[in-house]
């Protein structure tokens, strides 16, 4: 068998999915169709508080200009920004925490701006009830190529690796 290998990569401090493939003819495929952006990517995200429930499943297109803040690595909304475009659709209202209410939504990055998830007109939650936020968003995941056929992980037997991670 032949050594695993990276069919992509993330930019520094980024967070996000790694396909791995498991031979030549895998790689150099999977490869290609990220070098030329035949994948579909979805995010999922977790915003503090609760949207409207007549808002659930709809698509919300958000087109805030990001500009990163001089001197920093961090990004504003900012007219002086470059467009961004993401599309939002929130998925279900929650409890993260006990009692306090969140939103999980599924994103679709349309520019690929630093930090653009971010910025979904929703604020995240204390960092505290990220843990088991991140629990909840994880169930499901999946990517999508172009070619139609979906790559899907099965939802986690426990949230002790995500608790890890979160810790860290």
């Amino acid at each position: 068998m032949d050594k695993f290998r990276l069919a992509n990569q993330l930019d520094f401090a980024t967070s996000g999915a790694v396909v791995v493939t498991l031979n030549k003819t895998a790689d150099r495929e999977t490869s290609a169709l990220f070098q030329f952006r035949l994948t579909k990517k979805l995010y999922i995200a977790v915003g503090d508080g609760w949207v409207d429930e007549d808002e659930l499943m709809k698509a919300r297109l958000i087109t805030e200009p990001i500009a990163a803040v001089e001197g920093e690595f961090r990004m504003e909304i900012s007219d002086k920004g470059q467009p961004s475009s993401t599309i939002a659709v929130p998925v279900i209202n929650t409890y993260c925490g006990g009692d306090v209410k969140c939103t999980v939504f599924v994103l679709r990055l349309l520019t690929g701006r630093r930090h653009q998830l971010r910025y979904v007109n929703h604020p995240t939650p204390e960092k505290e009830l990220l843990e088991e936020a991140a629990h909840i968003a994880l169930n499901y995941t999946r990517v999508q190529t172009d070619t139609g056929t979906p790559s899907s992980s099965a939802p986690p037997q426990s949230s002790e690796h995500v608790n890890k991670k979160a810790k860290h």
